[in-house]
């Protein structure tokens, strides 16, 4: 199950200070087609572009691994929030540009999101 809105505001503390997701509203099966749902200020760029179409997108799990990623950033920069929060929550290009624009700010992250393309998911999924 994919969550598909991976974002600061789904990020919970339990009692043992253990970050839990929730708000699973979105969720769903890997490879089925699905409009596009959540928080656009951390989705991948691929769900992005689908969503700047009003085409379907069979979600991947590297989606929520960088939502992830975003998610974590924003939430060690509380600049990375601010600045997200003053783009429109519909306008998936700007939201785009903000991350290219980041990423060649910040060149030394830019491995977090390579990592969430390399993953080889089938074999985490075993390993479970």
């Amino acid at each position: 199950m994919l969550h598909r809105d991976v974002r600061p505001d789904n990020v919970m503390l339990d009692s043992t200070s253990t970050a839990v997701l929730n708000d699973w509203g979105c969720s769903s099966e890997i490879g089925k087609l699905v409009p596009f749902q959540g928080t656009c200020r951390y989705a991948s760029e691929e769900v992005l572009e689908a969503a700047m179409h009003s085409a379907p997108i069979a979600p991947q799990p590297k989606d929520d691994l960088h939502a992830l990623v975003r998610t974590v950033l924003a939430l060690n920069d509380p600049s990375i929030r601010t600045s997200l929060l003053n783009i429109n929550g519909t306008d998936f290009a700007a939201v785009i540009k903000y991350w290219n624009t980041w990423k060649v700010n910040y060149p030394y992250y830019v491995f977090l999101f390579d990592l969430a393309e390399s993953l080889n998911y089938d074999e985490l999924r075993q390993l479970r």
